[in-house]
């Protein structure tokens, strides 16, 4: 049998697309579902099809969770493994041809205007989806093929009482299953990789010449396109070249599990493809939101970009963040009430930061789908930035702190709260300071902007000095401590090497979460202080410190044993008793009989 892959990332991505991908495609089948019964066009048919395509992966995707909590051991009743994994690969291979064919179908748009628009009828756009379904269906079938081929382990164990699905092939099965692999790497993904560059190419070559269109319109259909050919290239590129490797070698690649998890993203990547392609998936989730916060009142000057974008990374981390740190929530408190750990503790306090974070990160959508005007009880206003702020500086020091975990401890995890609180309390006094009495509505109409002159002469210094204070010198200290972590490991000789690349990898993956997340929108205290004034692109750069809560988990995940068995548990329960209920149905050993007495 072949190594097993490692079953933590196999897991943690499987858990990571399913989180985001299940309510991000149902949204966009509301939407599109919606917008094909009213006036239905070819390119609403192609991506209702897409999300139909992704849902039945995401919905069959429980199963791969299982197997991989299983050590990639089959332990479920065996008709599941043919059947899931036969519209796991369809839906992978159908969303190719879909993707091709919205690439096909903006070429034409932009390439024969006026032709494509006499002739483009969606009965068309339904042929094709019937097409690519059937030819998508009819290739993958070699799944169904492989599982019950007779000559499997030379015919030694019957199909029901194998333990592995669709991997450690016999030599009789690779003959059979590499030269087909070729041709789907060929027919299914060169045909249709060529013809969406032809066409995306091509698109943004005539866009770029066209004159009437604004340079905004212009880069954004660009951007959308250039976007859609790379994760085109970065989900399905990987998987498929593993079909060529695997022909020339003559045996399946170790990494083609691993290859396949790009393919699996997809499902998550694709509603950001409907949400900026589709003006239907925006207005519905804007009215879904609408329907969350309130009746809201849009104002007809909002702009939609800005908005729209603050809207959609504060959806994301909400959905993503929330789920994963109850998860970690529960296996730290759980962790600390058995025995507790430094590291235990303080990665408790950053799980409590960032659920307080998205606690009340629904004021900032609310706030977004306003404009960024407040239109709540303005008590909220330095309630809810307090908090907000407070716990992204909060963060910061955690994080800092599990970089030198070994040398802190409980008294750390308070001195940090009570440090956070004191620094971000001008966000409280600042709303409020008005020393000459100017005139002016109050409360403001919008929260934590606008300021005077004389609360940015108070502001704008107290800003610097958070991002000397409460960003440099954690991230110095942040630096100092992994990069000699990282020294001191890769000398070690009595540390396998694979744990040696876990620990060192996780190091290098929190310092860049660290950077990404802080660097922007500390950099924009320096730039206010320099220019006097706060910068147009703070909000944006704000955006980046949003993330951290949805990123944080994915350290938890790989830094804590704890969270990850936790995950385990979690995922065998959703999943049900099955490794239970196949071991009664085949051996009384399993499941004894009960006995009579007992059962009165």
């Amino acid at each position: 049998m072949e190594d097993l892959p490692h079953k933590d990332l196999i897991l943690g991505i499987y858990i990571f697309t399913f989180i985001i991908g299940f309510p991000a495609n149902m949204l966009a089948l509301f939407a599109f579902v919606r917008k094909v019964r009213q006036k239905p066009t070819p390119i609403d048919i192609l991506l209702l099809n897409l999300t139909i395509s992704d849902i039945i992966l995401l919905v069959f995707l429980p199963f791969r969770m299982k197997e991989a909590v299983d050590d990639m051991q089959w332990n479920m009743p065996y008709f599941l493994c043919p059947l899931s994994g036969f519209l796991f690969y369809t839906t992978i291979y159908n969303s190719i041809f879909l993707l091709t064919a919205v690439s096909v179908e903006r070429y034409l748009g932009v390439a024969f205007p006026i032709k494509y628009k006499l002739k483009r009828k969606p009965i068309y756009a339904v042929v094709a989806c019937a097409i690519f379904w059937l030819v998508s269906s009819a290739h993958c079938s070699i799944v169904y093929i492989m599982q019950y081929f007779e000559d499997y382990n030379n015919a030694t164990e019957p199909p029901h009482e194998r333990n592995t699905c669709y991997w450690d092939f016999s030599k009789a099965q690779l003959e059979v299953l590499l030269p087909v692999r070729l041709e789907l790497f060929l027919v299914l993904f060169c045909i249709p990789f060529l013809v969406c560059c032809f066409c995306y190419i091509n698109f943004i070559r005539i866009l770029s010449q066209l004159p009437n269109i604004s340079l905004h319109k212009r880069q954004r259909a660009m951007g959308m396109a250039a976007a859609t050919l790379l994760v085109f290239i970065c989900c399905f590129g990987p998987y498929n070249v593993s079909h060529v490797v695997g022909y020339i070698n003559w045996k399946s690649p170790k990494w083609r599990v691993h290859a396949l998890l790009f393919s699996t993203l997809n499902a998550c990547l694709d509603p950001l493809v409907f949400y900026f392609s589709s003006s239907a998936v925006r207005s519905i989730i804007k009215h879904i939101l609408k329907r969350l916060v309130g009746r809201l009142y849009l104002p007809c000057s909002m702009q939609p970009i800005a908005s729209e974008l603050m809207l959609l990374v504060y959806l994301v981390t909400f959905i993503t963040g929330l789920p994963a740190n109850m998860l970690a929530f529960y296996a730290f408190c759980q962790k600390v009430r058995q025995k507790p750990a430094p590291i235990d503790i303080l990665l408790l306090n950053l799980t409590v930061s960032d659920l307080i974070f998205l606690l009340f990160l629904p004021f900032k959508m609310k706030e977004a789908v306003d404009n960024k005007y407040w239109n709540m009880p303005y008590f909220l206003c330095p309630f809810s930035g307090f908090l907000f702020y407070t716990t992204i500086y909060n963060s910061i020091f955690f994080l800092t702190a599990v970089s030198v975990e070994r040398y802190l401890g409980v008294m750390a995890s308070v001195f940090f709260w009570v440090i956070s609180f004191m620094h971000l309390s001008i966000v409280y006094i600042v709303p409020y300071y008005n020393p000459k009495g100017v005139n002016g509505s109050f409360p403001p109409d919008k929260c934590y902007e606008n300021f005077t002159a004389e609360q940015l002469e108070i502001l704008l210094p107290v800003r610097l000095e958070l991002c000397l204070v409460l960003f440099c010198v954690p991230f110095l200290i942040s630096s100092f401590c992994y990069i000699n972590f990282i020294r001191i490991l890769s000398r070690l000789p009595n540390i396998s090497r694979r744990r040696r690349l876990r620990a060192i990898g996780l190091a290098l993956g929190t310092i860049l979460v660290f950077a990404l997340c802080f660097v922007p929108y500390n950099a924009s205290h320096v730039v206010g202080f320099i220019t006097k004034k706060s910068p147009e692109w703070r909000d944006v750069a704000l955006l980046f410190s949003t993330f951290n809560a949805c990123l944080d988990p994915l350290i938890f995940y790989f830094s804590s044993a704890a969270v990850r068995n936790t995950l385990s548990r979690v995922v065998r329960g959703s999943l049900g008793k099955l490794r239970t209920s196949c071991c009664c149905g085949c051996s009384a050993r399993c499941c004894p009989p009960v006995d009579s007495t007992e059962k009165d």
